[in-house]
């Protein structure tokens, strides 16, 4: 399952009640850990600093004489197994095999110095990667200027193009073997999780239910998309680095935060699902389309657009759960149940 962005414009109070969890949850190891990861290969004389923000892995800031790194800890089995079905301990290795494949773009990638994925010093991979020049793009949106910013998404929609270029065998994670040779059958698989995910959870199994029933009903629109492309899954303006090049012009970087990469529809990328379900079209995100080549919305792309939706807001219903945010949830399924019946007016 992969990792969708906060559906935007959902409910303004689920949005502002994330931003003030990411502030304060932590979810894994503390700074002892992380101290003993890094003293098992030399690094003992760095600086070190809990960096918020994740709600999947635990991430620490990493400096020495002016240089920087990402030590990134992913979930325990344990707690991987305790949570919902498409949370994951295995998520970092996805990363480096999507970075892998993205070959050409690594420039643009995260580069892992180190990596350990055996387990042994502590119940969980981890990873040390080069920080990425420059800071985020939403950290620093209030900064560009109206033509900055267009240009920043017309970069960002090339690279996206680039990005979904890259063609696989089957649908599903980049493991090979892992996923399906039909992109409805893969669908089907995400959103029978999230039914078991909404009984676990004891969610109200009707939005979900529905959701299964409409999948099964596109199958045809679905199995339309023959390519599996891969896709970082949550591409976002809070994983997109920006720094200004020696002229002062704002240049994107580098991306971040690749652990559900897969290869899927390229418009099941959050980007465009994050623009659909904004209750006002952004004219910024027009500028992206366009350098990014984007197919012309048929009856068929407005339907897989809509299942795409649905998806991410039952995505976040169930992850609102895992973090014991029992109201986050029900605002996002009220707002998921009210979208249920959209696909009779784009049938």
């Amino acid at each position: 399952m992969r990792r969708p962005s906060v559906p935007i414009g959902v409910m303004s109070r689920v949005c502002t009640l994330e931003h003030a969890t990411i502030v304060t949850e932590h979810i894994m190891p503390d700074f002892e850990v992380a101290r003993a990861l890094l003293h098992s290969i030399g690094w003992d004389q760095v600086q070190l600093h809990a960096v918020p923000g994740g709600t999947v892995n635990t991430t620490y800031l990493v400096a020495d004489r002016g240089r920087q790194w990402y030590l990134r800890i992913a979930p325990t089995e344990e707690q991987a197994n305790a949570g919902p079905t498409w949370f994951t301990s295995r998520n970092l290795q996805r990363e480096l095999r999507a970075v892998a494949i993205w070959s050409d773009h690594q420039h643009l990638l995260p580069k892992t110095v180190h990596s350990d994925f055996t387990r042994t010093l502590f119940p969980a991979d981890w990873v040390i990667q080069e920080a990425i020049p420059g800071d985020s793009w939403e950290a620093q949106r209030a900064r560009f200027t109206p033509a900055e910013t267009r240009a920043l998404w017309r970069q960002l929609g090339q690279l996206s193009a680039e990005l979904h270029a890259y063609v696989g065998t089957e649908f599903g994670p980049p493991e090979q073997g892992t996923g399906t040779r039909r992109w409805s059958e893969f669908v089907r698989w995400d959103v029978a999780g999230l039914m078991l995910d909404a009984r676990r959870y004891q969610l109200s199994l009707m939005p979900f239910a529905t959701l299964c029933d409409l999948v099964d009903r596109s199958v045809h629109e679905l199995d339309e998309v023959s390519q599996p492309r891969l896709i970082h899954s949550d591409l976002g303006m809070r994983h997109v680095m920006v720094a200004r090049d020696e002229h002062g012009t704002p240049r994107i970087t580098g991306l971040i935060d690749m652990e559900y990469a897969r290869f899927a529809d390229a418009y099941s990328e959050s980007i465009f699902v994050d623009e659909a379900l904004k209750p006002q079209r952004d004219p910024m995100f027009d500028e992206f389309l366009d350098a990014y080549g984007a197919d012309r919305a048929d009856r068929s792309f407005r339907l897989r657009s809509l299942i795409y939706q649905l998806i991410a807001m039952a995505w976040w219903a169930t992850d609102a759960m895992r973090r014991e945010r029992p109201s986050e949830a029900r605002d996002v399924l009220n707002a998921m149940i009210a979208r249920l019946d959209e696909d009779k007016r784009i049938r």
